[in-house]
């Protein structure tokens, strides 16, 4: 088999490849000198198969780059991201294990910056951290040794005072008693114990 042509499509910037005048593929601009592929090259059977194998690849890896691109994502979100796209799982290992060997895939350094970031901006209580932990596919003993290292009492109980700080006003039309049951429920909705709960809401009343 020969390449009769190369044919750029009008509205992308993807080409179209002929093989025995007939279309065979389309592939990106950049995919296309990484396969090195011009008219008159002629290919078998095999080399095809190959090519292909390479172009879905690269498209993979395209959308994995752009997905990178404005945040760190966890291995997790990468994969269920490139499932949505069509890709086959031998492909979406291969660029996992690529990425991951690169340093941008890294679940462990993702769920540290992003639980701090929580604490430092969103406060919230131990359970809640940890179910957002979850969702994002953080494993259990990476979540255990995180809230080890960050989560005390001391902090939990600081993070439960911003939260009534913040919502003073929440709380002000309410007599003694009965601010001090809102707050207190309001406290357990946001993931922190009864006993964390209480000893903030015990100063803020």
């Amino acid at each position: 088999m020969k390449i009769t042509a190369i044919k750029k499509q009008k509205k992308r910037n993807r080409f179209n490849i002929f093989i025995d005048e007939k279309f065979a593929f389309a592939l990106s601009e950049i995919a296309l000198p990484q396969l090195n592929l011009y008219v008159n090259k002629e290919i078998g059977e095999n080399d095809l198969s190959e090519i292909k194998a390479k172009i879905f690849f690269f498209e993979a890896e395209k959308v994995l780059i752009n997905y990178l691109k404005y945040r760190q994502r966890t291995e997790k979100e990468i994969v269920s991201k490139l499932r949505q796209k069509g890709y086959q799982s031998g492909i979406i290992s291969q660029l996992i294990e690529k990425y991951q060997k690169l340093g941008y895939i890294n679940d462990e350094d993702f769920a540290e910056s992003y639980l701090l970031d929580l604490i430092s901006h969103h406060p919230q209580g131990k359970y809640l951290l940890i179910s957002k932990l979850r969702q994002k596919g953080i494993s259990k003993e990476v979540i255990d040794e995180l809230i080890f290292k960050h989560i005390s009492d001391d902090i939990e109980i600081e993070m439960a005072d911003r939260l009534l700080t913040q919502q003073r006003n929440r709380f002000a039309k309410y007599d003694t008693k009965e601010r001090h049951e809102k707050a207190l429920a309001y406290l357990q909705r946001k993931g922190f114990s009864y006993y964390i709960a209480k000893k903030s809401v015990d100063k803020f009343v």
